[in-house]
């Protein structure tokens, strides 16, 4: 590691930027192989790389970093300093192992320019980095914790593991609408565009990823057990005081809740939506394409899947047909598509969006009607409570009726919509409002 550290930054001193898609010249499985010791993971050092760790990714471990300066790396130099014919130097542009992207690509479409992602498919990185996380999570109580130990310890390490998980659900949504990029100009060999939609199976893999390690209750590993250790150690030294203001009891639906949320962002945020929309655009005809109804469908069907078929039985408060946190997702869900059904963005994909969202929300509530009309006299009393909200929610959103600002109405421009909740269904798409 101070030898990767060491090579990373006598490359700026030698000029060279970061290249953070250095790390997708190889697939996880080669370079955890005994073949592979001894040779760079990264087409560049200037990548930020994490630890390979090896779950599930191959043969054997792999070095655990960057052991010397890879092929872009030699590149960069040949071009910066020898300087015998550049133009010749700079026609290699187009091969895999000189891939590039800097810091500033990082806000961009392509997924592959991220910091700490790994292999040539990231997705199959943050796959095995979930797989690792809930592989040590059922041992944290056993192994995690040393006889001795304050139970504090166990808290650590859970929030440890829910870190990574959440930063491989990251890695995932970032590949939702994106793009392949590449820096090739006119006439380089290869002939390749300059921006290539990111494959439809990969995109629909990572919505999968996100929704299913973040709305359903077992992705997060929390039993009785587990969590009546989880406390904290507060003291007034240097060894406690950061958890002085914690509550020794785990809070749960705060935290779980906030992670839902993050991950709805990674779908349903206007950016995502944006992006989608334009790739179908610039799909050619026979090519499979994700749709922002299949995104906002997909996320929709995961969240409130007890809908479906359901209610079976009878349910207790003690046993909820909907689990709290599963309402906790669901009351996010409904919030972000009541946010999306309003009209007030300036991106020309809004209005679809705002009409799928409103039809979503009208087919929501048929649905949740439904469910109450069958069963709605068996359920618990959580559960009942929280599809008699949302029913109403919903009918408060449908019926909102928007009102461009006073500035607007006057000439003045603006344009920012407010809305009246509870205004007569008659009134609700006037075009005088």
């Amino acid at each position: 590691m101070l030898r990767e550290v060491v090579m990373h930054e006598v490359g700026h001193t030698l000029g060279l930027r970061h290249n953070f898609k250095g790390s997708t010249i190889h697939t996880l499985a080669e370079i955890n192989t005994d073949e592979f010791k001894g040779q760079p993971h990264s087409g560049s050092v200037m990548d930020y790389l994490p630890i390979n760790i090896n779950y599930e990714l191959g043969e054997t471990q792999g070095d655990w970093t960057q052991v010397t300066i890879g092929p872009y790396d030699m590149w960069a130099i040949e071009y910066g300093y020898i300087g015998k014919k550049p133009e010749k130097v700079l026609k290699r542009v187009s091969e895999p192992l000189l891939a590039y992207a800097t810091d500033e690509d990082t806000w961009g479409p392509d997924p592959r320019a991220r910091r700490f992602d790994n292999g040539m498919n990231p997705l199959t990185y943050a796959e095995s980095q979930i797989g690792l996380a809930q592989h040590l999570r059922s041992k944290i109580l056993e192994d995690m914790v040393e006889d001795g130990e304050s139970w504090a310890e166990a808290r650590k390490a859970y929030d440890m593991l829910l870190y990574k998980q959440l930063g491989a659900v990251n890695i995932a949504s970032g590949w939702i609408g994106g793009s392949y990029l590449n820096r090739d100009k006119k006439g380089d060999e290869g002939d390749r565009d300059p921006i290539t939609p990111i494959e439809a199976d990969q995109q629909r893999r990572a919505i999968q990823i996100v929704l299913e390690n973040t709305m359903r209750d077992e992705a997060y590993g929390l039993s009785p057990k587990l969590l009546r250790r989880m406390t904290v150690d507060k003291w007034w030294d240097d060894g406690g005081q950061r958890y002085i203001f914690q509550d020794e009891t785990y809070p749960v639906h705060d935290k779980i809740a906030g992670i839902q949320a993050m991950a709805m962002n990674g779908i349903l945020n206007p950016q995502t939506l944006n992006r989608v929309y334009d790739n179908e655009f610039r799909a050619t005809e026979d090519e499979d394409v994700v749709t922002v109804p299949e995104v906002l469908t997909t996320v929709r069907d995961a969240v409130w899947g007890e809908l479906d078929g359901g209610p079976q039985g009878t349910y207790s408060a003690r046993s909820p047909y909907i689990s709290s946190l599963r309402r906790n997702a669901q009351r996010e869900h409904l919030n972000r598509l009541i946010d999306l059904s309003m009209p007030a963005g300036s991106g020309f994909y809004t209005a679809p969006v705002s009409n799928l969202s409103r039809m979503q929300l009208r087919e929501l509530k048929g649905t949740i009607d439904s469910a109450m009309r069958r069963k709605g006299a068996d359920l618990d009393p959580y559960s009942r409570a929280h599809l008699a909200e949302a029913s109403s929610l919903i009918d408060r959103a449908l019926n909102a009726q928007y009102l461009y600002n006073t500035d607007d109405i006057a000439g003045g421009g603006g344009g920012m919509m407010f809305p009246f909740m509870g205004q007569p269904a008659s009134n609700a798409d006037s075009p005088s409002n």
